[in-house]
């Protein structure tokens, strides 16, 4: 088994030896934010090569950027893989040094302003965003995601009115009224009235999110919270035991305690 692993291994190399260049083709496949297409290839090429089912895109990928560092669509996956595991200090290197290399791309721009809306400096992820949407508009490429995380980052930027406007946008632009957006809308709609600590109205976006995807952690989180805001303890306990049954938090099993103590009905 370890020859055979040996032996795929040095047909993959081969293989990508003979690429002169992969961000040619690469480059000519649509980039969203998941990077969806670029993996598929990744994959695809993975397994041509050792004829075998690949799970795992990881060495393929850093394979080939290395061997093609100056390739704009190996870069943003490469970036976008730091993302995945949450190493942000090492993907907003990847971002940063793109933005320099190709700066009339709007795709970098919006993947920094990602990392540092994850990373809670959130004056400088609205200024990328906007940045990344200006760019878009210029190239008349139109991505949907760019809008939906200028909504995330208005909000937690406070500005509550232009948030309105870019999911407003958004929607205008974008919306076909398929499921996943109808979900999306009610959620980014349900955040935006939490923020603005209208909890009744957020729980009531939220839950139609909840009849969709009954396990979504982010959800039933907001709805806990909305309710304890509200003071309605029981429904509040009820939400954060269902988010307690998932992943079994200490933090969640010490707020369920300190609720049941605020709660006349336990």
């Amino acid at each position: 088994e370890a020859n055979q692993l040996e032996q795929n291994d040095t047909y993959l190399h081969r293989m990508i030896e003979k690429i002169p260049e992969p961000g040619v083709i690469l480059n000519s496949l649509p980039l969203d934010s998941f990077g969806h297409p670029i993996e598929a290839f990744s994959l695809q090429l993975a397994e041509l090569v050792t004829n075998t089912p690949v799970n795992s895109t990881d060495e393929i990928i850093t394979t080939l950027h290395h061997l093609h560092p100056d390739s704009f669509s190996l870069n943003m996956l490469y970036g976008k893989r730091f993302t995945d595991t949450q190493n942000y200090e090492h993907a907003q290197k990847v971002f940063h040094d793109l933005m320099i290399k190709f700066s009339n791309r709007w795709q970098p721009y919006k993947m920094s302003a990602f990392v540092y809306y994850h990373l809670g400096d959130f004056p400088r992820a609205l200024e990328l965003i906007n940045r990344a949407f200006q760019l878009s508009r210029q190239s008349r490429e139109s991505d949907s995601d760019i809008l939906l995380l200028k909504t995330r980052i208005q909000i937690s930027n406070q500005l509550y009115d232009e948030a309105s406007q870019t999911l407003s946008l958004w929607k205008t632009l974008h919306f076909t009224g398929i499921k996943e957006q109808t979900f999306l809308m009610s959620e980014l709609t349900g955040e935006l009235f939490q923020a603005r600590k209208k909890y009744s109205e957020a729980i009531i976006e939220y839950q139609k999110v909840l009849i969709a995807t009954p396990a979504n952690l982010s959800i039933l989180r907001n709805i806990a919270f909305c309710f304890e805001q509200l003071k309605k303890y029981t429904l509040a306990i009820e939400y954060y035991q269902r988010v307690y049954e998932i992943e079994h938090n200490q933090l969640i099993s010490q707020k369920i305690d300190d609720l049941k103590k605020l709660s006349p009905h336990h």
